[in-house]
């Protein structure tokens, strides 16, 4: 059976309250330090979880309802200034939850179980290839309107694992731009 995009306000609270929670457990709160994301720095207090080398800021987008997900893979405690590896945007209302048009959503299964779930496309440089090559758990899920698509699990959020899976995600993520930069070499 398919998964179901939340498209619950307060549930999606619920759920990002559980995601805050599990790195809220395991990290060392780094206060105000320069994000930037989507065009501009801002101060926050980010998350840094030194065992796993993954920061993770937590957004609320006022204007569509929209939760961002900032995770990078500099060590917070040692910069100034961080730039986020991989950007997660989860939509709240039922009108932002096309399954085929979302980065990232919170499905729930059949038991109530949420997971974090991300779209094969999406953006930045991730070549088609890193897809093509991912291990994760590809399920169907379905949006609010019954319009289904394949989007790969990254982990259950009640799971103790969550915040391991999400570091090997965002580390394979990082890794995978970083390839796609290098400019290739001539041969002879």
């Amino acid at each position: 059976m398919a998964l179901t995009i939340l498209t619950d306000g307060k549930a999606m609270e619920r759920a990002m309250g559980e995601l805050k929670s599990a790195f809220e457990q395991i990290a060392e709160d780094v206060p105000n330090i320069a994000v930037k994301w989507p065009g501009k720095w801002k101060a926050s207090d980010v998350y840094w979880v030194a065992s796993h080398g993954i920061w993770f800021l937590p957004l609320h987008h006022k204007r569509d309802g929209s939760y961002l997900w900032l995770f990078g893979v500099q060590d917070a405690k040692k910069k100034k200034q961080l730039i986020p590896s991989c950007l997660v945007t989860l939509p709240v209302s039922r009108a932002s939850t096309s399954a085929l048009g979302v980065l990232g959503a919170i499905a729930q299964d059949e038991t109530g179980q949420l997971f974090l779930a991300l779209r094969r496309k999406m953006g930045g440089r991730v070549p088609n290839k890193f897809w093509d090559n991912y291990v994760g758990d590809k399920q169907k899920v379905v949006d609010g309107d019954g319009n289904q698509a394949d989007m790969f699990l990254i982990g259950c959020l009640e799971s103790r694992e969550i915040v391991s899976k999400i570091a090997s995600f965002v580390h394979e993520y990082t890794r995978s731009k970083s390839v796609a930069k290098k400019p290739r070499r001539k041969s002879n």
